[in-house]
């Protein structure tokens, strides 16, 4: 693939289950959170399918999970796969270590995603993103989440436009411009307060340099889609 990239799609991903040693095996969801990646930036109706950049940051030198995501990506030629290992942390980061680690080597996409090992994009969702961005350059979007941990009565995140706290959005839900000074960070040691710290630092710069959120109504990210059967 040459030229630029619309879109960076970063996933920090570990042996299941955690804490594993070198002998750690993949996460059952990996290989269907790689596939919707390739869904996610398929042509949709008049929209051109998007450029991908895949970044996989893995925690520590776990060899069953590299051979797959290296598999897998060979495979899958029409993503940009880079799989990179970092230091294994003594405490749990939930993945935050790799994403900034990622944010600091400088990701080349125009865009920059979010995706977890054991969820999914909606099909075409990357597409659509890139249309509302170039529809709105230089703004961050957030778009709608749904989560799966309660099969029967999946939660919707975002119920009401606007509204950045804890347990109301998550990090998959941003898509932002690729501009460093602008991004924030993630907490190492916190889950969803991670989310949180990330997504409102983000906004906060982009409206301090004149440019709010749009909020969009489609849905990019599904968490624990295996609960649904999906």
């Amino acid at each position: 693939m040459s030229g630029p990239v619309d879109v960076s799609v970063i996933m920090p991903v570990c042996a299941w289950p955690t804490p594993a040693d070198v002998s750690g095996a993949p996460h059952p969801q990996l290989l269907r959170a790689l596939n919707s990646v390739v869904a996610a930036t398929e042509p949709y109706h008049s929209l051109r399918g998007v450029s991908c950049e895949l970044l996989v940051g893995v925690d520590g030198h776990v060899p069953r999970v590299v051979e797959a995501v290296s598999a897998w990506a060979a495979a899958h030629p029409q993503v940009r796969t880079r799989v990179e290992c970092f230091e294994r942390s003594a405490t749990v980061t939930f993945g935050n270590r790799q994403r900034n680690r990622f944010l600091d080597q400088g990701p080349a996409g125009r865009l920059i995603v979010w995706q977890d090992q054991d969820d999914q994009f909606y099909p075409y969702a990357l597409t659509r993103a890139v249309a509302r961005a170039e529809a709105s350059p230089g703004h961050p979007l957030i778009f709608k989440m749904r989560l799966y941990h309660n099969p029967r009565a999946p939660t919707v995140l975002w119920q009401t436009k606007g509204r950045v706290e804890c347990g109301h959005i998550g990090g998959h839900m941003l898509v932002a411009p690729n501009e460093p000074g602008l991004l924030g960070r993630w907490e190492l040691e916190t889950l969803y307060e991670a989310d949180f710290a990330y997504i409102s630092q983000t906004l906060e710069r982009f409206r301090a340099a004149g440019r709010e959120a749009v909020w969009c109504d489609e849905f990019i990210s599904m968490l624990r889609p295996a609960a649904s059967g999906l």
